[in-house]
């Protein structure tokens, strides 16, 4: 792949930061919102999965974390600290106890659960279309493809989200190290680093 492509993909990659805002931007009618989260399976299927590991993915690991901590949860609209007082813990704390927990934490959940209750309709319809463009990318035949799906629902707090993560533990559990599965569980609970 090369230094050439690795830099081709660093320019695309700040391009999309720019444009991600533009998702939360009610000026710009629903439907196209969500056809644009739509897209997004696009370079993960039709790119990132056909190269088969020749390219470590770090763009698109990444991809998820920067949509959803910019739209979705960002410093504007959840402060961590009110997430620490929502959980009863600090974020470490919850971190270290999801790394150990074969279940899902309950008091993350419940967390996530609320915060999507209050979100207005436009944005839970983000969410939820974000959370079956990740399904549709953990399905994908790519361990890179899944590493940023798993990563991206660790982000994403979708109360549903933590079904599809357990799911891919559970399927897949005979092949992990168990420290993939620490990592996996705050994916799950949604505190992934």
């Amino acid at each position: 792949m090369g230094a050439h492509l690795s830099s081709a993909w660093a320019r695309v990659e700040g391009a999309f930061i720019v444009g991600v805002p533009a998702n939360m931007n009610t000026h710009i009618p629903l439907a196209k919102r969500l056809a644009c989260i739509r897209a997004m399976y696009h370079p993960f299927a039709d790119y990132l999965a056909p190269l088969q590991g020749e390219y470590d993915g770090s763009g698109f690991f990444m991809w998820w974390d920067l949509i959803v901590d910019n739209c979705f949860w960002g410093p504007e609209l959840v402060r961590l600290s009110d997430i620490e007082r929502m959980l009863g813990a600090s974020w470490q704390e919850v971190v270290k106890a999801s790394e150990r927990s074969q279940r899902v934490l309950q008091k993350p959940l419940q967390v996530w659960q609320q915060l999507y209750r209050q979100a207005d309709a436009d944005h839970r319809a983000l969410l939820d279309e974000t959370l079956q463009v990740l399904k549709r990318i953990l399905e994908l035949d790519d361990i890179c493809c899944h590493g940023a799906a798993l990563h991206g629902l660790g982000h994403l707090h979708h109360p549903e989200g933590w079904k599809l993560v357990q799911a891919y533990i559970q399927r897949h559990r005979p092949t992990l190290t168990d420290e993939e599965i620490a990592w996996m569980r705050t994916c799950r609970d949604g505190v992934v680093m």
